[in-house]
């Protein structure tokens, strides 16, 4: 069962990862990027909120000191990961973004055994290893791509490796914490990170609308952002609900080998990204260090 929600989880990523790529075209600025945030959050609040009335207990919405504690962290770290990676679409190939987050599964790994004990082999260290080699390869594919240097889009592309997988490692706490129902924890999650960026935007510089472009707010980028909200809950439910019957080295593992495969589909197919020597020996070392990791 837990596998299973690895693959909802899978196609949710996938869906909005590329609606995700598709708005980050029209993107400029931070407060852009906010705004866009903010309303997907928002949206996966409200279906959130729907989901606990007709599935779930209404009683486990009740609050309390811990659950508010564990839902903020995990806020925070969705908003850092959802607005880093809006950037980051715009800076980074889609492939070599795709191997880049894998290395979040090295932080989520860490995490798991120094905080909840859950061991760390030998042989998974040296699939963290190979990742780190999968990576550095990918990023002279990027270059490629992008005609950008390797450090010039580094800091952002850091920040949104790491806003993921702490949003990741999130749902570990919840449901070792709590663990009483992952709609409640996905609904909070969701509703504390759209508050926050509610918060946030009037102090933001610049405007939403624009004269000679794209309009934020109309009825086009309104459905996009649907879409995006339906794969973002889809994938967050998932996890979270996977995250109660397996282990972090086998969820996110699995969860991005799979992740690599069907993205460099996606990017030649959807996104014209084309293939290369380059972009197939560092997908192959990356799905190798995931395959010694998880076997």
């Amino acid at each position: 069962m837990g596998y299973l929600f690895l693959l909802i989880a899978l196609v949710g990523g996938l869906f909005k990862g590329f609606c995700g790529k598709r708005v980050s075209n029209d993107v400029e600025s931070l407060k852009d990027c906010v705004f866009v945030t903010m309303v997907r959050l928002g949206l996966c609040a409200i279906i959130g909120f729907g989901l606990v009335m007709i599935f779930g207990n209404p009683s486990v919405l009740a609050l309390d000191a811990k659950g508010i504690i564990i839902y903020l962290i995990s806020a925070v770290a969705m908003v850092c990961f959802c607005v880093t990676y809006m950037f980051a679409y715009k800076t980074a190939s889609y492939m070599y973004l795709s191997i880049f987050g894998m290395m979040g599964t090295v932080v989520t790994c860490l995490m798991g055994m120094f905080i909840y004990g859950e061991s760390v082999s030998l042989r998974k260290w040296v699939g963290i290893v190979i990742i780190l080699c999968a990576v550095v390869i990918m990023s002279g594919y990027d270059k490629d791509i992008t005609k950008k240097g390797f450090f010039k889009g580094l800091p952002i592309l850091v920040a949104a490796m790491l806003g993921s997988s702490m949003s990741d490692f999130s749902q570990k706490i919840y449901m070792k914490e709590l663990g009483e129902d992952v709609w409640a924890f996905n609904f909070y999650t969701y509703f504390f990170g759209c508050l926050l960026l509610l918060l946030v935007l009037p102090f933001l510089k610049g405007k939403l609308k624009r004269v000679d472009g794209p309009r934020l707010y109309d009825k086009k980028h309104l459905i996009i952002y649907l879409l995006i909200a339906v794969g973002l809950f889809a994938n967050s439910l998932s996890k979270t609900a996977a995250a109660g019957l397996l282990s972090t080295a086998e969820i996110y593992p699995v969860l991005q080998g799979s992740n690599l495969i069907a993205s460099a589909v996606l990017a030649q197919v959807l996104l014209k990204e084309k293939i290369n020597k380059k972009s197939v020996a560092g997908m192959t070392c990356a799905f190798i260090g995931l395959l010694v990791m998880h076997l």
